[in-house]
């Protein structure tokens, strides 16, 4: 399922880039207006700058503690595919999330269809959904079931 975007830069360093949809987009009945902004996958991206840091703290360990922990990076890349694999169910959850179209746990369980619509694989689509549940819980603080 194609998208067509532009990339708008990062305003700071700190901060990740944000997409503009550049025609309107549709996915389980679900439409986004053209010019809508959004930001993809940030749970995927939180999750690998925190890999690096646990990479990075693990040279440290590794070298004065003898303690291996840079294992944990290597599972990141397994659970979130290329972003290009689930971009549209990016897009389809952070539009019914920030305009309020429901409850989030909804556009959660949405979320979790665009999976199943793109072909992600049921172990792949399930852990993707955990994680942003957690991201959620965390968050917003709601109920997570």
């Amino acid at each position: 399922m194609e998208i067509k975007v532009t990339v708008l830069p990062a305003k700071h360093w700190y901060s990740f880039a944000k997409f503009r949809t550049e025609e309107e987009f549709t996915m389980l009945g679900i439409t986004v207006p053209r010019g809508y902004v959004f930001d993809g996958a940030t749970v995927s991206r939180w999750l690998t700058i925190f890999g690096l840091i646990v990479i990075l703290s693990s040279f440290y360990f590794n070298n004065i503690y003898g303690i291996t922990t840079g294992c944990f990076i290597n599972i990141i890349p397994v659970i979130f595919p290329k972003i290009s694999t689930y971009f549209a169910a990016t897009l389809v959850h952070d539009f019914l999330i920030k305009e309020e179209r429901g409850t989030r746990r909804n556009a959660d369980k949405i979320f979790r269809r665009c999976l199943v619509k793109l072909n992600v694989k049921p172990w792949r689509y399930n852990s993707m959904y955990l994680a942003v549940r957690i991201f959620g819980v965390l968050k917003d603080g709601i109920k997570f079931w």
